[in-house]
């Protein structure tokens, strides 16, 4: 698989500052010998080295993925490029048009 998860260009707006926001989660791969897979997590802004996120199968290590960037963001302001907050990333909220991601085997 090639294609990415999810991949959100936004903004992280701090103390009246805004920093441009890019996040990719790749598509699960298989981790090597092992039955386990993981995605792959780059987030340059947030983080220094790109990290992968184990799950048991390709759904498991998806949605421990999106989960983790959940997480990351759920304190933060991240907005689109009119200054629009951008809300996806909480639970209550499907992914909106500002988030590109693959589609799915059955799209």
């Amino acid at each position: 698989m090639s294609s990415n998860v999810l991949e959100l260009n936004a903004f992280l707006e701090e103390n009246g500052q805004r920093k441009s926001l890019h996040i990719v989660v790749s598509a699960p791969s298989q981790a090597e010998g092992e039955d386990d897979y993981f995605c792959r997590v780059h987030a340059p802004l947030l983080f220094s080295q790109d990290k992968n996120i184990y799950g048991l199968d390709p759904e498991q290590a998806k949605s421990l993925a999106i989960t983790f960037i959940r997480s990351l963001l759920k304190d933060k302001r991240v907005i689109d490029a009119n200054g629009r907050p951008l809300r996806w990333f909480d639970q209550s909220v499907s992914v909106t048009p500002n988030v590109t991601r693959a589609p799915k085997r059955n799209e």
